[in-house]
């Protein structure tokens, strides 16, 4: 009883083995379930069930000879159990060539292959596992980044806040000195009017310190000299007398000459306060034109006041021609100041004359007490101290 089972087992699983579908996948078993009839993927024909894989191509598409080499446009399915599975054309079916690698292509044929697709299948999912490690590094990293880059965004964002209220602070403080500034030249302003409303010489179009320097400054050399103070500084209370030169260097700072800077800390503090000098009114007529500046366009001979003796000078024609009004003016200026000093010359000289007049007088005085006679004027000379003695020598001589 037990040999007649065996022998009915063995029998069906031919039977089953005999009836398996080659060369087609998990998906198309559908379509090849065991029936009297077949019908052609593609709908064109049906076929009895028993000419299906029986090499000859019934169906176009090839549908019905999916595990022989019959139809040209069939496909072969490799199932490659532990592998990648695949499609090759059937004509490469049962060709001597290995395609497969479970050696399912080669079932009817004498190649000898061998089912290497467990050898693949280790070797791709050695791949694979390898390239999922290289995946989660990547995305470890990526996330690493992120943190990092959400870190560097947030300290950006404090430094950014920090930024915008320093910025915030420095604009209030502008603000402030803008206002400062602001006082300050309304408070400037407002002291020029003052000085302006009490009789200062300081002019509105002059109101700044270079402006005056420029003023005072007559040649342009960037400096103001003895002769520049003179020719245009006066005392308030006197205006007709030219400073002398120690009044001159006492208001240069005991020097020579001033540049700008030095007269932006003396000079222009003693005019500014406009107590004891100011700057030579220049303005002669109600209508601001000088005089001397009138007769100098004229043609005319400058006339001097009587404090400057009885001198006429006139302007040079390359001043007085072709150039401004103002270069004339300071030409003007000068010229009584040339005129001011030959006037001082002359006193000096009419003064050192009559001391000799007096000197002379004297000594004839002496000699006449002594009963001197001119011969021995030379004699007499030896008691005077040394500088006068040649003087009294060609007295002496001129006498005899």
């Amino acid at each position: 009883m037990r040999f007649h089972v065996f022998i009915f087992t063995v029998i069906l699983c031919g039977f089953a083995e005999a009836r398996k579908i080659r060369g087609i996948s998990s998906s198309y078993k559908r379509f090849y379930r065991e029936r009297r009839s077949f019908l052609c993927i593609d709908g064109s024909k049906i076929i009895p069930f028993d000419q299906v894989n029986d090499d000859y191509c019934d169906c176009e598409d090839g549908s019905d000879e999916p595990g022989t080499s019959a139809c040209p446009r069939g496909r072969f399915y490799c199932t490659n159990l532990g592998f990648r599975p695949h499609y090759i054309p059937s004509s490469r079916v049962n060709d001597g060539i290995c395609d497969c690698c479970d050696a399912s292509d080669e079932y009817n044929s004498h190649a000898r292959c061998q089912n290497t697709c467990w050898n693949l299948g280790q070797r791709e999912r050695a791949y694979v596992e390898h390239q999922m490690r290289a995946l989660d590094e990547g995305l470890q990293l990526k996330q690493q980044l992120i943190e990092e880059g959400v870190l560097l965004w947030r300290e950006k964002q404090a430094q950014l806040r920090e930024l915008q209220q320093a910025a915030e602070d420095l604009q209030i403080k502008l603000e402030e000195q803008k206002r400062r500034k602001n006082e300050a030249d309304r408070l400037k302003e407002q002291k020029l009017k003052a000085l302006e409303a009490g009789g200062s010489s300081l002019t509105r179009d002059n109101n700044t310190v270079a402006d005056i320097f420029t003023l005072l400054d007559v040649n342009n050399d960037g400096s103001i000299t003895v002769d520049e103070v003179q020719a245009k500084v006066v005392l308030i209370h006197d205006e007709e007398r030219i400073l002398s030169e120690e009044e001159a260097t006492t208001l240069l700072g005991g020097g020579l000459q001033m540049d700008l800077i030095k007269f932006q800390h003396t000079l222009w503090d003693i005019l500014n306060k406009g107590d004891t000098f100011k700057i030579k009114n220049t303005q002669g007529d109600p209508h601001g034109e000088d005089p001397d500046l009138k007769a100098v366009d004229r043609g005319e001979s400058l006339q001097l006041p009587p404090a400057y003796g009885k001198q006429q000078l006139s302007l040079p024609a390359r001043i007085s021609e072709g150039h401004t009004k103002e270069s004339r003016a300071h030409g003007i200026d000068l010229l009584r100041l040339v005129g001011r000093r030959r006037v001082d010359e002359d006193e000096q000289a009419k003064a050192i004359r009559a001391g000799r007049r007096l000197f002379f007088f004297f000594f004839a005085a002496i000699c006449n007490f002594l009963d001197v006679k001119p011969r021995n004027y030379i004699i007499v000379t030896a008691f005077f101290p040394l500088p006068l003695r040649p003087v009294l020598a060609v007295a002496s001589i001129n006498e005899t």
